[in-house]
């Protein structure tokens, strides 16, 4: 599965194969336990619907667990087949930045959550300035 010379835990060894058994896991076992775990809840007919909600993950997390999953096990594959390309680190794969790019967006609105788009080039162009004050002080 990982490489020989990975000292830690083999599951955090970089993918270096495109055949790589984890991808077949996520892909295959891990999904089929998400699937099962809504199955075995579904089943509890004697529980109430805010029961049910509280035994499993929140529809979000699901649907985002599943499209990582999709997108990674499709898409490691192809890098690790480009030239140069001899490994791949699966945790480099985050949407973080970008979570915390549109966070302060969203903040940069004061009371309005939900901004325009036209209202985010603006929300930058004001939070760049601000930043190029304070870096002056």
């Amino acid at each position: 599965m990982a490489g020989a010379g990975w000292k830690r835990k083999e599951s955090r060894a970089p993918y270096k194969d495109s055949k790589d058994e984890r991808l077949k896991w996520l892909s295959g076992d891990f999904v089929q336990y998400l699937d099962e775990w809504d199955q075995e809840i579904a089943s509890k007919s004697q529980l109430r619907a805010s029961e049910k909600q509280r035994l499993g993950l929140s529809v979000s997390t699901k649907e985002g667990l599943r499209l990582i999953v999709k997108s990674f096990t499709e898409l490691a594959p192809k890098l690790l087949a480009l030239p140069g390309a001899d490994y791949l680190l699966s945790e480099v794969f985050s949407q973080d930045p970008l979570e915390r790019y549109f966070s302060k967006q969203r903040h940069r609105g004061g009371s309005n959550e939900n901004p325009l788009a036209s209202q985010v080039p603006f929300n930058a162009s004001v939070r760049m300035r601000y930043q190029w004050n304070f870096h002056k002080m």
